[in-house]
């Protein structure tokens, strides 16, 4: 359950101990001794171990060809747990390098370990050591200390609960701010509209002449079109100074009354077709 994705199934009996896994290490060469011994262990933390001094060896054979290595077996009564470490001296070459270290320290075989130590009730610790590398766990010398899978289910849940809220923040944030905008902007256009009409019976009592200062009370505070020139409004007409443009009806921002100052005073007056926004 705990192998790594394409890792064929193992081959070697179930219960392979640690002394035999050495003893192959060192008959294919590498420079391995083993010091030390367990005895009976419960079944999770006896396959931790085992799992711990494979891979930590071969991490070695990998980053440190040619390196001695050194697995330490024991039992710390006082804490009642069972202690491995696995430690391979700087390779021929010199320290590992930094990257390297990094890598081997950082793989995804020692995170499944962890996992697997972890569930066993232990913990485990993979740091450089003196240009080499060391990797160790500590293990609960009996099975009531174990953890049970249901704690690595439930922080599972617990961590897919998170990936689902953050996707699901992620999409409606946008749509509720986008729905805010568009009410807003919904809201702003009706209050204008409603605010840019010149009542009809005003624009009849308008007369030419008559100075933009004493109309300004009388008209509306907005124009069409935020009072901007409006889309499809006929040209100005010839020597105005300025033309405004106010709704006939809230509803519609055409047609639209227009009226136009030349050198301050009402200078003409009609009503222009406009095009919608």
């Amino acid at each position: 359950m705990l192998r790594e994705d394409g890792e064929s199934a193992p081959v070697l009996p179930s219960g392979d101990t640690v002394a035999a896994l050495v003893e192959r290490a060192a008959a294919s060469g590498m420079a391995v001794t083993l010091h030390g011994e367990l005895g009976p262990l419960p079944p999770m933390a006896d396959r931790a171990v085992y799992r711990v001094v494979q891979e930590a060896l071969t991490n070695a054979t990998k980053h440190a060809p040619g390196a001695a290595v050194t697995v330490r077996l024991g039992r710390d009564h006082a804490s009642g747990e069972a202690e491995v470490i696995v430690v391979n001296a700087a390779p021929p070459a010199g320290p590992l390098p930094t990257a390297l270290a990094r890598e081997a320290g950082g793989g995804y075989g020692l995170i499944s370990l962890d996992e697997r130590v972890r569930l066993a009730g232990g913990t485990l610790r993979a740091r450089p050591a003196d240009g080499g590398f060391a990797v160790s766990a500590r293990l609960p010398l009996t099975a009531g200390a174990a953890a049970t899978p249901p704690d690595s289910q439930r922080e599972l849940a617990l961590a897919r609960r998170k990936v689902r809220r953050g996707v699901i923040d992620a999409i409606w944030m946008p749509i509720a701010a986008a729905t805010a905008l568009m009410l807003l902007t919904s809201g702003y256009d009706l209050y204008t509209a409603d605010r840019s009409v010149l009542d009809t019976g005003v624009y009849t009592e308008l007369r030419v002449g008559q100075s933009l200062a004493s109309l300004g009370s009388r008209l509306p505070a907005y124009q069409v079109n935020d009072g901007g020139r409006p889309r499809g409004a006929p040209a100005d007409p010839r020597g105005a100074d300025e033309c405004r443009f106010y709704r006939i009806r809230a509803s519609s921002p055409s047609p639209a009354y227009r009226l136009c100052f030349t050198g301050g005073r009402l200078s003409h007056q009609d009503e222009v077709p406009t095009v919608r926004r």
